[in-house]
Order: C-alpha cells, then structure tokens, then sequence
C-alpha cells in the first residue's frame, strides 16, 4: 500500500468544525417516497448504497436481496439486475454504488472482496479484486465514488484504506490506515469526491468526515461525537454536489446533515419515525444533477427524495444574460473574470461571455430572442463553448468551440521518416478537434475556426479539425456559413459540409 505523506499545515488545521455560523439558505422539503418490504420489483429487503446517474436514473443495492434496481427520478422502477452468489454479475451482501456520467454503474461486493462495474442496463463489463491487503486487494469493500475524470475511489471499512482505481480497475495509489489520528479512519464507511476532485471520506467508527486531495494529502476534518449540529452518531453515507455542498447520513441520529465544503454546518433534515420525511436507519446519499437529493432509508425499506424550493429564474437580457440548466452529467460554467470552472447544480442566470463546458454533460440554454421579452430554447452537448450574443432587437445566440490544441496543425519537420511522421499527425489531430451537439430551433449558431452553422429547428454537430469545420446534420435542416469561400451551404438530414481550412 501507498502511504501518501500528510502536510505539516493541515495537519496543524486538523480540528472540529463545530458551532460554525450558519449560512441562510432554503431549506430540503420532501418531495416523494417509494419502496416496501419484499422482493417483488421496486422493493427492498435492505437498501443500502444508493446513487444518481448521468443519465438520471437513480440506481439503489439492496445488501439482502443482491441486486441493484433502476428507478427514474420520481421512483418508477426501471429494471434490475444481480442476484445472491459469487459469479460474475452476482453479489454476497452488495455494498455501495456509484455511476458516472456515460452510463457505467460500479458495485462493491463486500463479500466477494471486489468492484463490479456494469452498462446501464445491468450487462457486466468487468470485476476487479481480490481478498487480502496488497495493492487492489479488499477486505470489506465499503464506499465507492467516481470523480469527473473517470477515477474511481474504493474505501475499506476493514483495512481503513482509499485506493484509487483508472477506470478500467487498474490500481492507482491508496492512503489511510487504522487509527483515530490525523488521515486515519477507525471505520471507514463512504466516500465521495466534488467537482475539483477533492475527496472526503465518512468514518462511522470515529464520527468524523475527513477531506483530502486526489491524491490523500490530508485538508481537514470533523465532527465528533454528539446530536449537536455537526455531530455525528455512526455515519455511514456520504455525498457531494454541484455546488460544493457535503451531505452527510447521520445514520444513528436518523437524520441528513449538509455543510459547505469548508465543513461549516449548513442544516439538517429528517428525524426518527416512518412518515413522510422521517428516517429508521438512513445509510446513504445522493445528489443529482438538480441538486435534489436521494436517501436510503434502510429501516424503512424505501428511498426518500428530497429537494430545495425552487426559485424561478429572471428572464434572460438579450446580450447580457442566458439562463443555464443541466439536464443530465456534469456541466460546468466559467463566469467571465474567473478562473475557474463550478459545475451547474440547478438551474441558474450567467452572463453572457461565459464560458460552459459540456464534454460530460447536456445542458438547456435559454435566451432572449428580442428586445421584448422573447425566448428561445435549445440542448446542447458534448463539447465546449463561449456565449456570445448582442444586443440588438432580433440578435442571433453564438456558441464560440472552446478548446483544442490548434497550434498542432502547423506544419514542420517532424523526422523519422515517413511512418513517423503519419504517426505523430494522427496523435496531433485527436488534441486539435473540438466539437459540440446542438440540438434546438431559434436563432442559435454554432461558431467554428473556419465556418458556422445555424438552426432552423434541428439536431446537428460543428467539428472544428486540422483541416477545418465540419458541420453533419442529424435532423431538420442547417445553414452553414463558410468563412473561406464565403458561401452559404443549406444541409438536410443525413448531410454534412467541411469549410476547409485555407
């Protein structure tokens, strides 16, 4: 194992984060519940590790009846798959879930001493592990989470260890062991990882959440003891979102505890009983891509989900505000004069000039057509983009690619040949495209290096490449405005245009 060494600073910084001010905010309502006793299709026999998907479905392990069940957001039952047993595909004592944003879904088998990941839909792609200490290996694997750039993290409650995983399995480095000190865990039961890749791990044994970088290097920590605001009794679930905000499962104090991600106490829901919004054993949280939040409520053999007022946005200003919502996977957004990107948890009103970045995620962009008050609405997806819109009474949405290694494509002496130098062109073009699906109808156009494209209510792709833009359309109809030649190009369904570079 991998000790990774711990910063003298934090470790002088380690302390309680108790009686901190409380910042206003609205507080978690609750919205639905489903689930009963049983084995039947959308029933539980001891729901324990619970998460959200990219593609907005919410996947529940069940640590009785083996299996992982997929429900929509409002808690119909979808499908499922596993059952009891040691082969592939099935589970002894399933443990914690977790999907990432193209679908995959990742399954500890505590039992078995191994990570299952699967598609989706329930097909197995692969298993990794083994029972022992070494690098890869498990005792009792607990918690697992995945960061935005497909890194998987495995908590131990036996070896009180994070190992991290590529995506494929393949170990990575680990941290941690048994102790009550600093970057140790007397039972580490979950873990999740935020939007900058920091990772914060809950230990039920010492009623305390411990936050590290990617690569374990001790920040800070809390908690203690207690059924104070900040305290813990026996947590065991742990989760972020898009905002940076930490949610807790205060499993023996039946309630759902929510800080900052400075650890400051933000409020708390729940409390014991069987109704509407209470709890018996609440093992573990998950937060969408709304910012709603899931909990498995084990005692009750049911999933709650719960979620913040909403706040009706102001309606866009032609050139000086859009409103953003993530529909699915991870959105971020760089305001002008930041520099840094925050992910999109809800929806909200950005400036135009922004920045958004939609690689892993689909967002819904509205923004004024007119001076009067006029909308208009499109998806976009898969690539990155600079908003950019004027002021005028009938102004035209721009979408500016963002991104790429374009100073690649100059042509130079390369050596080694003629093999060589095909093969160092062909690593050269994968860094210099950039892409970006629209999806909508209005007055939006997609801006690339050499040509743009323009809805008339249809599915399409610009690819900014070497060689130059690229528009295909999938639907409807584009004009494609081609800066070289100066021309307009009209694409149907099944067409696609390259406005070469000169």
């Amino acid at each position: 194992m991998t000790l990774m060494r711990v910063r003298v600073t934090t470790l002088l910084a380690f302390a309680l984060v108790l009686g901190a001010q409380t910042t206003a905010r609205a507080e978690f309502r609750f919205v639905t519940s489903w689930g009963s006793a049983g084995p039947g299709a959308g029933q539980f026999a001891s729901p324990l590790g619970i998460a959200s998907s990219g593609t907005g479905h919410v996947y529940v392990a069940d640590a009785v009846a083996n299996r992982v069940q997929r429900f929509n957001p409002d808690g119909a039952f979808v499908g499922a798959f596993g059952s009891p047993g040691a082969g592939p595909g099935q589970f002894t004592a399933a443990g914690h879930v977790a999907a990432d944003v193209f679908g995959s879904v990742y399954v500890t088998d505590p039992q078995n001493a191994r990570v299952q990941r699967f598609t989706s839909d329930g097909a197995l792609v692969q298993a990794w592990g083994t029972r022992g200490v070494g690098d890869g290996q498990f005792l009792s694997a607990a918690g697992i989470a995945i960061d935005t750039i497909g890194n998987v993290y495995v908590v131990d409650s036996q070896t009180n260890r994070v190992q991290r995983f590529t995506s494929d399995g393949a170990f990575d480095l680990a941290w941690g062991s048994t102790g009550s000190g600093p970057g140790q865990f007397v039972a580490a039961q979950d873990v999740a990882v935020d939007v900058f890749g920091d990772v914060y791990v809950v230990d039920g044994g010492a009623n305390r959440v411990q936050k590290f970088t990617s690569d374990g290097a001790l920040l800070f920590g809390w908690g203690s003891g207690g059924t104070g605001d900040g305290q813990f009794d026996a947590p065991a679930g742990i989760a972020t979102d898009g905002a940076g905000n930490v949610y807790v499962a205060d499993t023996g104090n039946q309630r759902i505890q929510v800080f900052n991600s400075d650890g400051a106490f933000l409020e708390r829901f729940g409390g014991p009983g069987s109704g509407p919004g209470q709890f018996s054993s609440p093992v573990d949280v998950a937060s969408d891509a709304s910012g709603d939040v899931y909990v498995a409520d084990r005692g009750n053999a049911r999933v709650q989900k719960f979620a913040e007022p909403a706040t009706p946005l102001p309606p866009p200003i032609a050139g000086r505000t859009a409103n953003v919502e993530s529909l699915s996977g991870a959105v971020l957004v760089r305001r002008p004069g930041t520099r840094r990107f925050v992910r999109l948890a809800r929806a909200q009103q950005i400036p135009i000039g922004s920045l958004v970045d939609t690689t892993r995620g689909v967002v819904r962009l509205t923004t004024a057509s007119d001076l009067r008050g006029g909308q208009q609405r499109a998806r976009f997806y898969a690539g990155r983009f600079r908003l950019v819109q004027r002021r005028i009474q009938r102004p035209v949405t721009e979408l500016d690619l963002a991104g790429g290694d374009f100073g690649v494509c100059r042509p130079g002496p390369m050596g080694g040949g003629v093999r060589a130098a095909a093969t160092k062109r062909r690593k050269r073009s994968k860094r210099s495209v950039r892409r970006l699906w629209s999806d909508g109808k209005g007055r939006f156009r997609t801006d690339g290096r050499y040509g743009s494209a323009g809805a008339r209510g249809t599915i399409w792709l610009t690819e900014d490449r070497c060689d130059g833009t690229l528009v295909r359309v999938r639907r409807g109809r584009v004009e494609v405005r081609d800066f070289a030649r100066r021309r307009t190009v009209t694409l149907t369904i099944g067409r696609s245009y390259l406005a070469q570079a000169p």
